[in-house]
């Protein structure tokens, strides 16, 4: 007799379970081996020993997630079971647990899916905001103790039944050349393993397994491709505060007292300045010690051409920036003595520019804050290079329009990554907060006809760039052609336009690159990296330039 809401039998009235792929097992009453007993159930079968479940009725153990990463000879390898479960059932058998942070870091996940994709997204953006704000990649250490803090942090979800998350990490040591692995428990403290780690419902008999194996001998620990010989770790001594500290703690009070002195002597001197001044602004007539001015249109409009003025005369001695899309992706090119002038901003976005180092820092650093906000907030696909250069050009039109305000001496160009080389795109943004679009090519440089001059060359030739040595020689020479024309000045400028310019670029960029180095840097189309950004080796960049040494 069909039980209501049976789902067995509703099968059955629909074609049997075998049409459907179904299996069931049936329980014995054995309950120190429930196992034994255990049959597979067809509709034609017999139930010798099955007993209907009451309240009081033994109940098999269910486990779910189990993840593995185990040693061997050519680094880790990290194995974990694809099923989303939703209490006993399975949800989902294609889901993703061993997750790539970085290039030199896996982690697999056990516990609640949600909550571990959650962050999961929150590790692989710190991991790269890091990276890309400081410019080199964060330690081992710190990779390992920021999974710690979004363990902790998840603590109070986990005691509330809402969400578990158990991982076990995987990483490549550069210092030692070799893999490790690191295993957690719920409240954040990390263990490092010699040969493996599990986590998950089933982990305790994996642990048990490997530990049979190793302690059993069933296995070599010597021979190669296998698990290697457990090595005892030593404790990782710290440095703790001892009488040393204490005295340097003693030096250090005394010497504050000194500074506090001296401070409320300044404060003593610079009070009597303020009132000085203000017996001079009485005497002026200017009410409240403050002088009043009044501007007329025409001082506003002389006060932002000389700004204007100021900051071109800053640029023109900037080296230009050559933006360029080819089938393997996009590449930025330009030439410094000192700092980096490329950078990597988000997975498909990248930033290059011209002016103060600082100003450039700021603009970089704002574009890094904003794409790694949204990126973690919405989604990478919902950051953009339009959305980028829109919320950036206000802040910088309000810098430049005001009289008192620091000026921006900058201009820069942002390449965005599309999955088609025809839909490539570069923006650049001036420091008025001016920007355009240009689709596979770009330019900046020191003033407005040396960015015509080079990118009248590229437009000439972008099409014809099919490999990466024949982009960094247009880019090369585009870039020789903007410096040589932001060079330009009046009492020059004649004798410049009688020289031949094949060979006056010629002898530009042996001038140039005597004492400079060529950067570039690429976004790759296609390929298996954690990140698409990379700076060239001087190995490929050195045959486009070679005949210039």
């Amino acid at each position: 007799m069909a039980i209501p809401g049976d789902f067995y039998s509703l099968l059955q009235e629909h074609g049997g379970e075998e049409a459907l792929g179904v299996r069931r097992w049936a329980l014995g009453s054995d309950a120190s081996d429930p196992m034994a007993n255990a049959q597979r159930l067809t509709p034609n079968a017999s139930f010798p020993n099955a007993q209907r479940l009451t309240p009081n009725a033994h109940v098999v153990d269910t486990h779910g997630t189990t993840v593995i990463a185990v040693k061997y000879d050519q680094g880790v390898l990290n194995v974990g079971d694809r099923r989303a479960t939703a209490n006993m059932a399975v949800m989902y058998d294609r889901a993703e647990k061993v997750v790539a942070l970085d290039d030199y870091t896996l982690i697999a996940i056990s516990g609640s899916f949600a909550r571990s994709m959650e962050i999961i997204r929150y590790l692989k953006h710190a991991f790269k905001y890091y990276a890309r704000t400081q410019l080199q990649e964060m330690s081992l250490d710190g990779k390992v103790s920021e999974v710690s803090r979004a363990i902790a942090g998840n603590l109070a979800s986990a005691m509330q039944g809402i969400g578990a998350f158990i991982p076990v990490v995987s990483a490549y040591d550069p210092k030692t050349n070799e893999g490790r692995i690191f295993f957690y428990d719920g409240m954040g403290a990390r263990f490092e393993t010699a040969e493996f780690g599990a986590a998950g419902s089933g982990s305790e008999r994996i642990r048990g397994a490997f530990d049979y194996i190793l302690h059993q001998g069933l296995v070599s620990r010597h021979e190669p491709g296998r698990c290697p010989a457990r090595e005892p770790h030593p404790p990782r001594h710290r440095r703790r505060p001892g009488r040393g500290d204490g005295r340097l703690l003693e030096s250090s009070a005394r010497g504050e007292g000194d500074l506090g002195g001296r401070h409320r002597g300044d404060q003593r001197r610079a009070h009597a300045a303020r009132c000085r001044r203000g017996a001079a602004d009485a005497a002026l007539g200017c009410g409240g010690g403050r002088l009043k001015m009044a501007y007329s249109p025409y001082d506003w409009n002389q006060a932002i051409q000389h700004r204007t003025d100021y900051i071109e005369e800053r640029l023109r001695d900037g080296s230009p920036v050559v933006g360029l899309s080819l089938p393997q992706g996009l590449l930025l090119l330009t030439v410094r003595r000192t700092q980096r002038k490329v950078y990597e901003i988000y997975d498909r976005l990248m930033f290059a520019g011209i002016g103060n180092q600082s100003d450039l820092e700021s603009v970089r650093l704002t574009a890094l804050e904003f794409t790694h906000r949204e990126g973690y907030a919405r989604s990478p696909d919902d950051v953009t290079a339009s959305r980028l250069v829109s919320i950036i050009s206000p802040p910088l039109k309000r810098a430049f329009q005001d009289q008192f305000g620091q000026l921006f001496v900058v201009r820069g160009l942002f390449a965005e990554l599309a999955d088609a080389r025809e839909d490539d795109l570069f923006y650049t943004l001036n420091y008025d907060g001016e920007f355009a679009s240009f689709p596979r090519c770009a330019l900046i440089a020191g003033s407005r006809q040396a960015e015509e001059k080079g990118n009248e060359l590229i437009a000439g030739s972008i099409d014809s760039v099919t490999t990466l040595p024949q982009a960094l020689r247009l880019g090369i020479e585009a870039w020789a052609t903007a410096r040589r024309y932001a060079r330009r000045r009046s009492d020059v400028e004649e004798e410049m336009e009688e020289r031949d310019d094949a060979k006056a670029v010629a002898s530009l960029l042996r001038d140039e690159l005597s004492g400079a180095t060529v950067e570039a840097a690429l976004l790759e189309r296609n390929t298996t990296r954690e990140s698409r950004f990379r700076l060239l080796r001087t190995t490929e960049i050195e045959p486009a330039v070679a005949e210039y040494r």
